[in-house]
């Protein structure tokens, strides 16, 4: 049932988000703590790999997302994206780990000596 529910609701955020595409907004905003993770420095990184249709062309999509907005790494798109996503289905990073990442960096974002 819980499978259904979330299928569900991944087919009506895909279904608002075509819907927004003619526009260029997107119907997803991203989290203020996620585009501050994401402009720090020396933070640990994970390979990050799933199999994806490739009708989709979303390599080529995020690569092109990124260079549009002056994004440098296009794993920042896919993170922004992935975390927005889950977090509009209800699933936000543990409070405590975003957290300690932030108090542990500098305001220019890099590690505390």
């Amino acid at each position: 049932m819980l499978k259904n529910n979330l299928k569900e609701e991944l087919i009506r955020l895909l279904r608002a988000l075509e819907d927004e595409e003619s526009t260029g907004e997107g119907a997803l905003v991203s989290h203020p703590d996620t585009e501050q993770v994401l402009r720090l420095k020396g933070l640990g990184k994970e390979q990050f790999s799933y199999s994806t249709p490739l009708t989709l062309d979303l390599r080529e999509r995020v690569g092109r997302c990124a260079l549009d907005n002056g994004i440098k790494r296009s794993g920042d798109v896919v993170a922004l994206i992935m975390d927005t996503g889950l977090r509009s289905l209800g699933y936000p990073p543990p409070k405590e780990a975003v957290d300690g990442a932030l108090r542990r960096s500098t305001p220019d974002g890099g590690p505390r000596p």
